[in-house]
């Protein structure tokens, strides 16, 4: 409504519209005349009223004045002032048309023209009041409707969020929300996973728009627009995206790009952990400008806020729930640890207990029960079995082990059941926690009772024997010389008998390193292999071949029948990369020091003896140091190679790698023996005595020596020359190849074979060439697989050397009665039962075998029994 509406007049005959103006003038009453009746109907929406002559009508289109009429809002009805003519009649039509009219019949007298304008006036600006508070009711209304519409959302996205625990619900109903309050086109949630160039992104979740919309499209990269928002800086709010500075030429990436959402009206909300991490943003669109404002950007900040707080509550619950989870594993893995400890120390023959720190015993197993005779739960101390008169030194040692942490070990007798007292060998030792403090102890005793019967039975027969020799004694020496010629043919027989157990243990041995390692090589040139596979055919490969060169090196090398490939190499360089590897092998208690005083050193040898070679010393001295110390590798030139016990100096050209270890040296006569073959310190078990051997035999056989210089006590030296070569000569390591296989067959074999590393590896070859595969490690349980299987068998593989009392022959022959139609495949390496016996009509594959063979020969027994099932 304008300030103060004027009142209309339209009389187009006469002087009745000046002169009206003038008389509403003088009455202060503003008017405006108009020059046709469509200046009339332009006027209507804001005038007071209106003055119109009756012939200012009679030739006016009456559908126009009428639609405008009707036209008027619920709360107006327009007054009309008709001038008629004196004692004329009065058109009806007009009246009805006009409706709310107050006719004055001319001559008008002044008083009642200002009297029936100015009520008109009146009633004018009352219904415009009124319409007022019309409009404003109803955008109360409006806003209450729409507020009450936005707390409902909001409402019913609290109770979503705070009872949704799924990841993918929660950022769904966080972008669902923010299209219904802010009345976007559509709304994203782009997840935050920033890789290392801090640009990727996730989209998760869509709202008012297919995900097929943004397949083509690539993710948001930190640009102007996009940087706040995933970095958490602040909202990003825009009237028109397209336009915006802070998009630049970027602007078609939002609106252009055929088959995208077009965007104008953008804002993009950051949502931040209470850790301060931003977890992602969430985006809303509109196809037209200038759709949001600071209620929807404050409408917005507080939804990324709830979702926030939500994901970060669904991050703890799945944390909570891997932690429980984790914790009821770990509750499984202890009981069962519990009840394999049980079951161990039940059932072994020793008795045994455990007591906490301060030597109070709180359980004792099975054993100590059934011998003691005292019955689980009664209060039955250790003390009472043992025997009074022994009872005061035990009690002394043990209250030393408890006040000194140490260890407990004594022989003494215990009382069983029945009265009778056995002996028992009784250890005590300490169990430490995380502190080195001794919270348990653990109590083992040993019935020793025969074994001591058995010593003294022998001290007797000593005694009786000690005569007996004494009088053969004479009779001995006169037969010495005899017995010294038998003795030297029986070392002599001996000799070649070890030697052709030697032989044929390495035979088998190796023919089963290669039968992994070409089997292997075959699977691997197959074209369909998978990467999990191809990387496990690789390390078992790589593994066993390690350990074939290791056994025919050693062997070889001191014999200096080791065909080497001599090249030309930095000593130097090798001794460097190695260092890391000869870490990993002699543990991480021991330091590793280079010391380069030359560099390039060049050799010609074989590169991989010279690495075995210092794999060798290097573990030498590991073990010589117990596993703990300090190791230093250096490489220096040299103009001779220095004099030893029974050795001149050799003068040359010579590059010497030296390890030094702080171990505990060795004696004069340890260092004359070092370099035998079979000869070891180390005890049994721990060493084959060929190690050395291999770095004496290389160095020989490569033109050089090695040399050791020990004090005992105070660590070892040793040295090892190879000739110097020509820095110009250095040669360059060739790539590797890389080859594939490819297989295929169809049915079950049962593979019998007792080395689990071939057994594992012979059942992968014949998975990949298509059979399935079902694995028993000795001909018993073979057999017992064969009478208890659901699925008959196809083919029957087996090693023939296996433990058990049954051979593969032997195998062979019962199954040859028992399943006359299985096809069996004998395969070995070395065997005596095959040098005796043969195979007779069995086919052999002998090891090491190809991938390519043995699938042949199975493919070929298989495919004729296949054929008839089918």
């Amino acid at each position: 409504m304008i300030a103060e509406p004027p009142v209309l007049i339209w009389a187009p005959v006469g002087r009745d519209g000046p002169v009206i103006q003038r008389l509403l003038g003088d009455a202060r009453i503003t008017s405006r005349a108009c020059e046709g009746i469509d200046d009339l109907l332009r006027g209507l929406d804001e005038a007071a009223g209106a003055v119109i002559a009756q012939e200012g009508l009679l030739g006016a289109d009456f559908a126009r004045v009428d639609e405008w009429i009707k036209g008027q809002p619920s709360w107006s009805d327009f007054p009309f002032v008709l001038l008629s003519h004196r004692g004329g009649a009065i058109d009806r039509r007009m009246i009805a048309l006009l409706g709310n009219v107050t006719v004055l019949e001319r001559p008008v007298n002044q008083t009642t023209l200002i009297s029936a304008v100015g009520s008109a006036r009146r009633a004018r600006m009352r219904q415009f009041q009124a319409g007022e508070h019309l409009a404003e009711q109803l955008r109360m209304r409006r806003a209450l409707a729409e507020e009450t519409r936005t707390l409902g959302i909001l409402n019913q996205l609290g109770a979503t969020l705070s009872a949704e625990l799924d990841l993918e619900r929660v950022v769904q109903a966080a972008t669902d929300a923010g299209v219904a309050l802010t009345g976007a086109e559509f709304g994203a949630f782009f997840y935050n996973l920033v890789d290392e160039k801090g640009e990727s992104y996730t989209l998760y979740t869509l709202s008012g728009a297919p995900r097929s919309r943004f397949a083509s499209f690539p993710m948001p990269r930190n640009t102007a627009v996009f940087a706040p928002t995933f970095s958490g800086e602040g909202i990003v709010r825009s009237g028109d995206i397209t336009r915006d500075p802070r998009y630049g030429r970027n602007a078609p990436y939002l609106g252009m790009p055929e088959g995208h959402l077009p965007v104008r009206s953008y804002l993009a909300v950051p949502v931040v952990s209470r850790s301060g991490e931003v977890l992602g943003g969430l985006f809303l669109g509109h196809s037209e400008p200038d759709v949001f404002g600071e209620s929807a950007e404050q409408l917005m900040a507080g939804v990324a806020g709830q979702a926030a707080t939500s994901i970060d509550n669904v991050r703890l619950f799945i944390a909570e729930q891997r932690e429980l989870e984790e914790r009821r594993r770990a509750e499984a893995e202890l009981q069962r640890q519990r009840d394999e400890f049980l079951t161990l120390a039940n059932n072994i023959s020793s008795l045994c207990w455990l007591a906490y720190g301060d030597g109070t015993i709180f359980w004792y197993n099975l054993r100590w029960y059934e011998f003691t005779g005292a019955r689980e739960g009664d209060d039955f101390g250790w003390e009472s079995a043992h025997d009074p008169l022994v009872l005061p030194e035990v009690r002394r040692r043990w209250r030393h082990a408890l006040q000194t942490s140490e260890r407990f070990e004594m022989i003494f007798p215990m009382r069983r059941h029945d009265g009778v007292y056995r002996h028992f060998l009784c250890r005590i030792v300490p169990i430490r926690d995380e502190t080195g403090q001794v919270f348990r102890w653990c109590g083992m005793h040993a019935d020793i009772t025969e074994q001591r019967q058995v010593e003294a039975a022998l001290e007797a027969r000593v005694a009786e024997r000690t005569i007996d020799l004494q009088r053969a004694l004479t009779r001995l020496e006169e037969e010495a010389a005899e017995r010294e010629r038998v003795e030297e043919a029986l070392r002599q027989s001996q000799k070649m008998e070890a030697i052709g157990q030697l032989t044929g243990g390495v035979a088998h041995d190796f023919n089963n390193l290669l039968t992994v390692i070409m089997s292997g090589v075959d699977a691997l040139r197959r074209p369909d292999m998978s990467e999990e596979r191809r990387s496990r055919y690789i390390n078992a490969i790589a593994e066993t071949a390690d350990r074939a060169a290791k056994l025919t090196s050693q062997l070889l090398a001191f014999a200096r029948r080791q065909p080497l490939r001599e090249t030309v190499f930095d000593a130097a360089d090798k001794v460097g990369r190695i260092v890391e590897m000869l870490a990993s092998v002699v543990g991480s208690r021991i330091r590793i020091g280079t010391d380069l005083k030359l560099s390039p050193a060049p050799v010609k040898a074989d590169v991989i003896q010279f690495e075995t070679a210092l794999v060798n010393m290097a573990v030498n001295a590991r073990d010589a140091m117990g596993g703990e110390g300090t190791i230093t590798l250096t490489v220096d030139a040299c103009r001779q190679i220095p004099a030893a016990s029974g050795q001149a100096a050799l003068p040359g050209e010579f590059i010497m790698v030296s390890i030094t270890d702080s171990g505990v040296g060795l004696a004069q006569d340890q260092i004359a023996r070092i370099f035998e073959p079979f000869y070891t310190t180390k005890a049994i078990g721990k060493g084959t005595g060929l190690g050395l051997s291999q770095v004496y035999g290389f160095a020989k056989q490569s033109g050089g020596d090695v040399r050791v210089e020990s004090t005992p006590g105070h660590g070892a030296t040793f040295s090892l020359y190879l000739p110097r070569a020509s820095d110009t000569d250095l040669a360059v390591e060739p790539e590797p190849e890389v080859e594939t296989i490819e297989g295929e067959g169809r049915g079950r074999i049962l593979v019998v074979e007792d080395n689990e590393d071939v057994g594992e590896h012979a059942s992968q070859l014949l998975s990949d060439l298509g059979y399935q595969t079902v694995l028993a490690p000795d001909a018993h349980e073979a057999l017992h697989l064969l009478e208890e299987a659901d699925e008959p068998f196809d083919l029957v593989l087996t090693d023939v050397v296996m433990p058990g009392g049954m051979s593969g022959v032997e195998l062979a022959r019962t199954l040859a009665r028992s399943y006359p139609d299985l096809p069996v495949i004998l395969t070995s390496g070395y065997s005596d039962v095959l040098a005796d016996e043969g195979a007779g009509d069995v086919e052999l594959l002998r090891k090491p075998y190809s991938m390519d063979a043995l699938g042949a020969l199975v493919r070929r027994l298989i495919k004729p029994k296949v054929e008839r099932v089918s």
